[in-house]
């Protein structure tokens, strides 16, 4: 169980109440760390229905293509057959973040959790996040269109909406304004350790990128083996970014949010909400 306490206080002057503090970035990055190698194979399955539907899908297509004497009929079915595997892989792209969300908050509160119970969260769960996920995506695009700051400002507010609605299991707008009531008075402490966290995976997958590919050339150069590195380097890249990338980003997202819930954690009442919603129609 994972007992890490999240309030931070810095010690106040005499006679002063000094304002709660985020843990640091170091320290974020230390306890994500610490929670992917904890539950990398719980993780590590979640990832895989993804991956392989992503394998799947593009093996008709590339069959026409290393095959181009198939007979029409064929390359039809295999068209037809790539574009089944294909919506496949965007349903599960869309179910993957809320069964990875769902995965850690249960291994946060010492639950486990399968890959199939991970995967099925029920119809009311479903349609609350495909609108939660509507609602956030249209603001944010509306606020951008008008000012770019507006949509920035409120794709960070807007962040944990994943874990508000499996955590504290709120619904509909509500989702929105209690995750963006978590970020209140703390955005560019998230803001900034967001941005800390993006570079750092650039920086490293750069690394990573210059030093392999030239490597995995003369592997394959040596073996007289000829590949498509074009189509290799999608395959390793989708196997970071579901095994390694993602589930560290979502990690990392669950560390800001129970450090924001321990800060500002306290129920918003009905009135509270109705404020915020016309605070946020007022931003977008």
């Amino acid at each position: 169980m994972n007992t890490t306490h999240y309030t931070h206080h810095e010690s106040p002057a005499l006679g002063h109440e000094m304002r709660p503090v985020m843990p640091s970035f170091g320290k974020l990055l230390e306890r994500t760390w610490n929670f992917f190698t904890e539950h990398s194979k719980i993780l590590a399955l979640i990832g895989l229905p993804v991956f392989i539907a992503s394998v799947l899908s593009f093996l008709p297509f590339m069959a026409n293509k290393a095959i181009p004497d198939l007979l029409p009929a064929v390359s039809a079915l295999n068209g037809a057959v790539g574009l089944v595997l294909k919506l496949v892989y965007v349903a599960l792209s869309l179910l993957w973040p809320l069964a990875l969300v769902r995965t850690i908050v249960s291994h946060r509160h010492a639950k486990s959790i399968t890959m199939e119970s991970a995967y099925e969260p029920g119809w009311e769960l479903l349609g609350q996040y495909a609108i939660a996920l509507i609602l956030t995506t249209l603001i944010s695009c509306l606020a951008s269109l008008i000012f770019v700051i507006p949509g920035i400002y409120l794709q960070v507010a807007f962040s944990f909406v994943l874990f508000v609605l499996v955590a504290e299991g709120k619904r509909g707008a509500q989702v929105l304004t209690t995750s963006w009531y978590r970020v209140k008075g703390y955005w560019w402490p998230v803001f900034g350790r967001l941005v800390g966290f993006g570079i750092i995976v650039v920086a490293v997958l750069a690394i990573l990128s210059a030093v392999l590919a030239p490597l995995v050339s003369l592997l394959f150069a040596f073996a007289h083996i000829s590949v498509n590195l074009y189509h290799l380097g999608n395959l390793v890249g989708q196997a970071v970014q579901m095994f390694v990338v993602m589930p560290l980003f979502y990690i990392f997202l669950s560390e800001l949010y129970y450090s924001l819930h321990s800060i500002n954690g306290k129920e918003l009442s009905n009135s509270e909400h109705r404020n915020s919603v016309n605070i946020l129609a007022g931003i977008a």
